[in-house]
């Protein structure tokens, strides 16, 4: 007699049928293991040995693997002689079996880089590692339905493939020197020379830069220690903007030689998913910080984790290089050879057909716990599950930081991390990353979600899903629900959660930035927020720090000392747009914000950490770093009822002498309002739980102190773990917003 398992789960793409042959000849059973597309994977044993197999299927399953669900059904007229690996079949079914992502190269694939036939060959992997998501075109996950069936197997692969002894057993993008992709080198001319990799680690050394295209992007390296090649790679790369550089680090041991890195940081820096980790750099070290990340006080490091990387620095490159993103400012970066970005000395190409663009993935620490900043490469398309999630929504997410997401049963998926959809080009890179997860999983939606705002790019695809049911959906209340989604609460859950970033379009069509929300089985209800502050020139403000402290000091009644006070940073001069807007005396339409956000961006420019924003965050992120880790105090909270009182705060800094202690006065009379407000209305309420959410969560400062005083007073603090707290959650949170509603 035997019986049929349907496993689901991460079971794709991860060495799961090749562990299950192997497994099943170990207990002398025979039947088939087969893939199921999108259902999962199918396996039919004998009864005799079922429970041992279901026991060591659970305990000794492939590292990458995740079973969610075994269903056991007896099967009837069933036989074989042996146990086999049968060809996929897909299933229209509506199970969920999703894909694992992209993971860096194991220990036991660089120790092949050494020796044999894969002797410096820099696309090395097999069934516990490598590419997964960026290759694949289609379900179930067979070689032919990768960008590794361009490359027929050689002898020498094909008998691996087919042993099942052999850890690239049924290993999908496995190939070697003989039968894979392949790189070419170039120089900026186009002439195509002779790839040594000797060779190109010297002119890395002696200030080059190279073009690299990877197994899911593109990047531009260069020796981050030599100054000049960095500041010249900044010109050709960020042309104004003073966005920071990430640098890869040959080792772990190279990156604690520049950088403080706690035993958490450490252990996400060697993760198989190899982030890039936001890391605060020593004092006793020369790094030109002026190059790689002017004004701050961190640096975002990531360890190797591709063949061909290696291979640069087995063959000499700098212990430290830039690795940042090779794309134009804004818009996404080249995946083939025909889109390459000019300005680099070599090019290294490929003829691997990448099927979908990751960017790395970025993670801030906050002691032991931390949160995602960038979500991608190694952690899509992983999905979150939740049991309140019933219905199929497609979410288009907010402006910034887009991300997508699409639901099925009990499943939030989200794409990649797309960019700000400020060009057509995101737009359409938002549209191909949320078709090809739908066509990956069959995917049929019945909602769309979309933010509120009226003007936001992304609208435009709304007429593609013309039939389905849409829903406009408050920014911060999205925040909220991408929250209770990513800790697995319920979304009827009694809690209060802090929304707080820079800007979200509100339901009095003014912005929204600071908003304290209660959930309950009632629904969402908006309980605090901060005094709003009158601005005009709309999304200037943010461009220009001057224009949002001038709003501060006209909502303190201290507008005709504007000269006074803002003349008294040397910075500023008669020349810069901020002064002839300024000098106007507005002349544009009047809203008002509740961004206590705004509030630090006005400090930024008193304290002259920054005069012009050129990335998203800038001014905030300048002052926190003059804020330091050190020295964080509760303050007297500043509030008015259930109202951050943002202009007193401004008052107060300014009778503050010294920058830094203006900048870390402000983190903390924020975060001692925050928590005053939340901890009163949580004891009249009777609620036990404060949630933390929206892009001032990544502030150290203010996250470190509000979570000390929350958990002081007896209220657990939550915050994101798996979806990033500012608005490449949003879409996630739509879909839960929705099902929130229809519960």
């Amino acid at each position: 007699m035997y019986s049929r398992v349907l496993v689901t789960g991460i079971v794709q793409s991860v060495g799961f049928r090749p562990f299950v042959k192997r497994l099943a000849d170990s207990v002398d059973t025979t039947g088939h293991v087969m893939n199921l597309g999108s259902v999962g994977v199918e396996i039919v044993v004998e009864d005799r040995c079922l429970e041992e197999f279901l026991s060591r299927l659970k305990n000794e399953k492939p590292e990458l693997a995740e079973i969610f669900t075994t269903t056991v059904s007896s099967l009837q007229d069933y036989s074989r002689t042996s146990f086999v690996i049968l060809p996929s079949r897909a299933s229209i079914a509506s199970s969920f079996s999703p894909l694992p992502p992209d993971i860096s190269i194991c220990n036991e694939c660089i120790r092949d880089l050494a020796v044999g036939r894969r002797k410096d060959y820099p696309f090395i992997s097999c069934t516990n590692c490598g590419p997964r998501y960026a290759v694949i075109k289609a379900l179930p996950y067979d070689r032919e339905k990768t960008a590794f069936g361009d490359f027929p197997l050689c002898s020498f692969c094909l008998t691996e493939y087919q042993s099942k002894a052999d850890r690239r057993f049924h290993a999908q993008t496995t190939c070697c020197n003989d039968c894979g992709p392949s790189y070419l080198l170039q120089e900026s001319s186009g002439v195509v020379i002779p790839l040594d990799w000797y060779k190109l680690s010297s002119k890395i050394r002696d200030g080059k830069t190279l073009y690299m295209l990877g197994q899911s992007g593109s990047h531009f390296i260069c020796d981050a220690l030599n100054e000049s090649t960095v500041m010249m790679m900044r010109k050709k790369k960020r042309h104004e903007s003073t966005k920071p550089f990430a640098l890869m680090a040959r080792s772990i041991e190279v990156a604690e030689k520049y950088c403080i890195i706690s035993e958490h940081d450490r252990q996400l820096l060697l993760s198989s998913r190899r982030p890039i980790v936001v890391l605060p750099i020593r004092d006793d070290v020369d790094l030109p910080m002026d190059a790689i990340a002017p004004g701050l006080d961190t640096v975002g490091i990531v360890l190797p984790y591709t063949s061909a990387q290696i291979l640069l620095y087995k063959h000499g490159i700098p212990e430290l290089v830039v690795l940042t993103s090779a794309n134009n400012p804004g818009l996404p970066m080249p995946i083939n050879n025909e889109e390459v970005i000019e300005g680099a000395d070599y090019y290294l190409l490929h003829n691997l057909k990448i099927q979908q663009r990751e960017d790395d993935s970025v993670i801030k620490s906050f002691g032991d716990e931390s949160v995602i900043i960038r979500r991608a490469r190694g952690y899509v398309p992983q999905p979150l599950h939740h049991p309140d999630i019933h219905e199929h929504i497609l979410a288009l997410g907010a402006n910034e930081v887009v991300t997508g997401a699409f639901s099925t049963e009990n499943w939030v998926t989200l794409t990649q991390h797309i960019g700000n959809m400020k060009n057509l080009e995101n737009l359409e890179f938002l549209r191909s990353a949320l078709t090809h997860l739908s066509e990956l999983y069959n995917f049929t939606p019945r909602h769309l979600a979309v933010d509120l705002h009226p003007d936001f790019l992304n609208r435009r695809l709304i007429p593609e899903y013309g039939d389905l049911q849409l829903h406009e959906i408050q920014h911060h209340e999205a925040h909220v629900y991408s929250l209770l989604l990513d800790r697995n609460l319920p979304l009827t859950e009694n809690m209060l959660v802090w929304a707080v970033d820079g800007f979200g379009y509100g339901h009095d069509g003014n912005a929204w930035g600071t908003e304290l929300f209660h959930t309950s089985s009632d629904g969402i209800e908006r309980l605090g927020s901060a005094v709003p502050v009158s601005y005009h020139g709309n999304d200037m403000n943010a461009r220009y720090p001057a224009r949002m402290l001038l709003s501060y000091l006209k909502s303190c009644d201290l507008e005709h000392e504007w000269l006074k006070i803002i003349g008294d940073y040397s910075g500023f001069s008669r020349g810069e747009p901020e002064y002839k807007f300024l000098s106007n005396k507005f002349g544009s339409m009047e809203v008002t914000t509740s961004s206590v956000a705004r509030l630090l961006d006005a400090v930024s420019y008193l304290t002259g950490s920054c005069t012009y924003r050129s990335y998203r965050g800038e001014p905030a992120i300048r002052l926190e770093a003059i804020a330091g880790r050190l020295n964080i105090e509760k303050t007297d909270p500043f509030i008015k009822g259930n109202l951050i009182d943002s202009p007193k705060i401004l008052q107060h800094v300014l009778e503050i002498n010294g920058r830094k202690e203006k900048a870390r006065f402000v983190h903390d009379a924020i975060s001692s309002s925050l928590a005053a407000i939340a901890i009163r209305e949580a004891d009249e309420l009777g609620i036990k739980k404060l949630g933390f959410t929206g892009g001032v969560a990544y502030n150290y400062r203010i996250n470190t102190l509000l979570r000390n005083l929350i958990q002081e007073s007896g209220i657990e603090f939550i915050t994101h773990k798996m979806l990033p707290p500012g608005d490449g959650g949003i879409s996630a949170g739509q879909v839960a917003w929705i099902c929130a509603q229809l519960l």
